[in-house]
């Protein structure tokens, strides 16, 4: 759910300048999955190998142990303030200028990429050779074409050892929504008739 408010208004300070002033404040809630099968990346979280090594990352799933649904913090802090103003030099000649501070949403430049969709633990491809023997005794026949069954997702249950080994897209939950300043200042004149 995304939520915006504005308040902006021109103020006429003397007959030649004008100022338009504004504040704009941005809300975008997380996204959530039904049953919590979106992963994030904890960059500082450590877990144990069988064989005694220590590492450090991997994915974390929210809505599971205690962490929230969404799929990044929310942020409240989005305030993006708008100044702009004409000053009437000449009869003939306005200076105008600006400046804005705009924020990004996730569904366009912000956030989306493969990493919106990220579910480490819940995809599982299985895989079949075609033969074992260099191509002349087929593995898999059409009447039992997985013959070591097909492959089953470990879900969340593996924790930060989810994947271990293997790519990964996924989003920090801690990462900012992207924004951009604009500014602007021209010089306008009218053109003399003929």
């Amino acid at each position: 759910m995304v939520l915006r408010s504005v308040l902006a208004d021109d103020y006429k300070l003397t007959p030649k300048l004008t100022l338009n002033l504004g504040l704009r404040w941005d809300h975008e809630s997380p996204r959530t999955e039904q049953f919590n099968r979106i992963g994030n990346f904890d960059f500082t979280g450590t877990t144990t190998l069988s064989n005694g090594a220590v590492i450090t990352g991997g994915p974390e799933y929210p809505g599971v142990n205690g962490l929230p649904r969404g799929t990044w913090v929310p942020s409240y802090k989005n305030f993006g303030p708008r100044f702009g103003f004409a000053y009437n030099f000449r009869h003939d000649t306005v200076i105008r200028g600006g400046y804005g501070l705009f924020y990004a949403n996730s569904w366009g430049a912000g956030r989306n990429n493969n990493a919106m969709s990220s579910t480490p633990g819940f995809v599982c491809s299985t895989t079949s050779p075609l033969s074992l023997d260099g191509g002349l005794t087929p593995y898999a026949t059409l009447s039992s074409p997985f013959p070591q069954g097909f492959c089953a997702p470990s879900g969340s249950s593996l924790g930060l050892q989810t994947n271990l080994g293997q790519q990964m897209y996924v989003l920090s939950r801690k990462q900012p929504l992207p924004y951009m300043q604009s500014w602007d200042l021209s010089i306008q004149r009218v053109l003399p008739e003929k």
